[in-house]
């Protein structure tokens, strides 16, 4: 298959154009920035000399590239500049699977009030939402394919499937998230400067990251019933790599055993609970705590589950209002992995 990637030049084009180059069964015929044009690809990626099949940069022309012999278009764009490529790649009869935003979210209401006028709405209906671990297994047949964001990549494998089995309940439920910078994409601003990030993490986003539509919405649609979270994201001191850290009470009755018994799991078999493997190799089960720095590049996740072994309770022996026994779910997924996913650049 013929396949192209428009805005290569960025951080999720960049790693995306490494691992094309290196895949049996496809055929990069095309890498696209209207900065670059003309350029070597190895000259603006020097870690692909020798391996970029000298390959130049092309121009970002929706019309030229909807009519060449490329099958399978790649869109690491910001949101709204990606819609308008996808209707005349589309309207060619091509495949399009999309890093950015635009198709994420199915409800229109839902994208114009957090992203704004959707610049091609006649295309929803013909796009899927797919995270492999949980997609079903009819999304091949829709044109276009909506790569999830990084942080609702790092909040849905380990948390939908417990919400879908009854598991935990919906209620508490907050999700901490630390992302390296790059998730930002590759841009100058003041915020972003070396000596605003070394050594300072930040919170933002707290009442209304664009990326909460996404997380509530699937976690909905695969558990039948409405949910909403605490979505707390920040901004930490490292180049790429998101981890994150969700507490939830238990159901009743559930505990770290119940978690990690066969069809729990975020893949569709299940394993025990001793470090395993997951159905799907990217993924592991570990016992030990995690860090994003040995996941750098692996493109690889781990999930841990922990419970607390007493409830937490007041000094006067008496429960705080809404603080049930918990079942923390600490989830660390590889960095290259959620860069895909991800249409906002290599967290």
């Amino acid at each position: 298959m013929n396949v192209g990637v428009v805005g290569a030049s960025g951080y999720s084009g960049e790693t995306l154009v490494k691992l094309l180059l290196g895949h049996p069964l496809v055929t990069l015929g095309a890498v696209t920035s209207r900065q670059q044009v003309g350029k070597p690809l190895a000259q603006v990626i020097p870690a692909l000399r020798g391996a970029d099949r000298g390959l130049r940069f092309v121009d970002s022309n929706a019309a030229a590239l909807a009519a060449s012999d490329i099958e399978l278009f790649f869109l690491a764009l910001p949101h709204g500049a990606a819609a308008t490529f996808a209707k005349p790649f589309i309207a060619a009869g091509k495949k399009v699977i999309d890093l950015s935003a635009d198709f994420r979210i199915a409800d229109l209401a839902t994208y114009t009030r957090y992203y704004g006028d959707h610049q091609a709405p006649e295309l929803l209906a013909q796009a899927r939402y797919v995270l492999p671990e949980l997609a079903p297994a009819d999304w091949k047949r829709f044109p276009i394919v909506a790569a999830p964001g990084c942080y609702p990549t790092s909040i849905l494998v380990p948390l939908a499937p417990l919400l879908r089995d009854g598991v935990v309940t919906r209620e508490h439920i907050v999700a901490n998230s630390f992302s390296g910078v790059s998730g930002a994409g590759r841009k100058v601003e003041g915020n972003y400067l070396f000596v605003e990030r070394a050594e300072s993490a930040t919170a933002y986003g707290l009442l209304k990251h664009r990326h909460l539509a996404e997380i509530e919405e699937q976690l909905a649609l695969h558990s039948g019933a409405p949910t909403v979270i605490q979505f707390n994201p920040h901004l930490a001191p490292m180049r790429r790599g998101i981890a994150t850290t969700i507490t939830v009470p238990a159901a009743p009755g559930a505990n770290v055993d119940t978690f990690m018994r066969p069809g729990i799991t975020p893949t569709r078999a299940g394993r025990s609970s001793s470090c395993c493997r997951a159905a799907r190799p990217r993924h592991r089960v570990c016992h030990r705590h995690q860090s994003c720095r040995p996941l750098r590049g692996a493109r690889r996740a781990h999930r841990q589950f922990r419970d607390h072994l007493r409830p937490r309770q007041p000094a006067e022996g008496r429960r705080r209002p809404g603080r049930a026994d918990h079942e923390p779910l600490v989830w660390i997924p590889g960095d290259d992995g959620v860069g895909l996913r991800g249409g906002m650049g290599l967290p």
